[in-house]
């Protein structure tokens, strides 16, 4: 099974960080046990950062598999991928990266997360993908977003089906229990 986790680049040091961080953790053990692969943006720092090295230095038979921008491709250290898709827009990493995908894991992280996040739910609305999608609000980070959902669905801008397209789990155990499952899914 394909996990694109969309995450932060930054490590900033406050308690949304470190539960976020065991979750990466939690998922790259994951992904390496049961021989999944790691589907990422490539960066080398914050949470991606966690959770590639740990996939890499603990991984038997699981690859790493990431889409990058054109202009940020000489950042890429050689051996810490197994394949490398090199795209000139936004639009075509997300489009890459949902493609690669299984399933969709969303842990904090800043506008390009927040960015990924709303595609991907949308790919989902629109059929262009049918992926389970699980945001991972750890500590309240994605309330605000949530919070902007219930809004559009409470003043009729989205249908009530809306939430059908995503799974927000609020600890690591639930977040476990939907890859394990999904994982079980999908053999």
């Amino acid at each position: 099974m394909n996990v694109l986790v969309c995450c932060s680049s930054q490590s900033p040091d406050n308690g949304i960080f470190n539960s976020a961080k065991e979750a990466a953790e939690k998922i790259a053990q994951f992904i390496v046990d049961g021989n999944h692969n790691l589907v990422f943006g490539g960066g080398k720092t914050g949470l991606m950062g966690v959770i590639s090295q740990k996939v890499q230095q603990n991984r038997p038979n699981s690859k790493i598999m990431i889409s990058i921008l054109r202009k940020w491709q000489d950042d890429l250290e050689e051996g810490t991928f197994d394949d490398c898709f090199v795209v000139n827009k936004l639009s075509e990493r997300k489009d890459k990266l949902f493609e690669l995908a299984d399933v969709i894991v969303v842990l904090p992280g800043g506008l390009g997360t927040l960015d990924e996040l709303f595609s991907a739910i949308e790919a989902n609305r629109t059929g262009e993908i049918d992926k389970l999608i699980i945001i991972c609000d750890f500590k309240g980070y994605f309330d605000e977003a949530m919070r902007m959902i219930d809004v559009a669905v409470c003043q009729g801008f989205s249908g009530g089906s809306t939430y059908s397209l995503y799974q927000e789990v609020h600890n690591v155990s639930d977040l476990m229990y939907y890859l394990r499952r999904e994982a079980e899914n999908a053999e």
